[in-house]
């Protein structure tokens, strides 16, 4: 920011802040677009649905709409329906970083990436697991949890950038 530019009163602008939840959110929301268009992009790349896809067709089923067509990639309509459920819960992650970040290990840039991290080995290798709606990690190829990992921990790593420039001193 240029410190010689002043409002009308004289005096330079002040920095914008927003309470830290909304910041996180809206971190989350920005980093879940991210790993959106990574997951995309592997997914017009294979010619395979994406893991994002594969979740939500998992998740369907197990709620009681089964998918018959695995493997095929997506229409437009199911495409939207979960990215836009995956942005939701990004967001939701993002603000639940917000309360987080001032615990020891979610400080800063690298407590981001941990969270992003700690979030993969929690969802991707336990509760996904445990109500059918992934397979356990250990049968994943070292590329698949590679790729998971990274997407996740970039996920942290942008997610607290965002929460913490828009909400340096606010706590949640």
């Amino acid at each position: 920011m240029n410190s010689d530019v002043q409002n009308e009163t004289g005096a330079a602008p002040a920095a914008i802040t927003v309470p830290a939840p909304a910041a996180g959110a809206l971190g989350g929301l920005l980093a879940g677009g991210l790993v959106s268009l990574c997951y995309l992009a592997l997914e017009r790349a294979s010619g395979q649905p994406s893991e994002l896809i594969r979740l939500g067709r998992n998740t369907a089923t197990a709620l009681g709409s089964p998918y018959r067509h695995q493997d095929s990639l997506p229409a437009p309509d199911e495409q939207i329906r979960y990215q836009s459920i995956h942005l939701v819960l990004s967001s939701l992650m993002g603000a639940g970083y917000a309360f987080l970040r001032r615990t020891p290990p979610f400080r800063g840039a690298v407590g981001g990436a941990l969270y992003g991290a700690s979030y993969y080995a929690a969802f991707w290798g336990v509760v996904g697991p445990r109500f059918g709606l992934m397979p356990s990690p250990r049968r994943d190829t070292a590329g698949g949890i590679g790729l998971k990992l990274g997407l996740l921990s970039g996920f942290g790593l942008v997610a607290a950038a965002i929460c913490n420039r828009l909400a340096p001193g606010e706590d949640a």
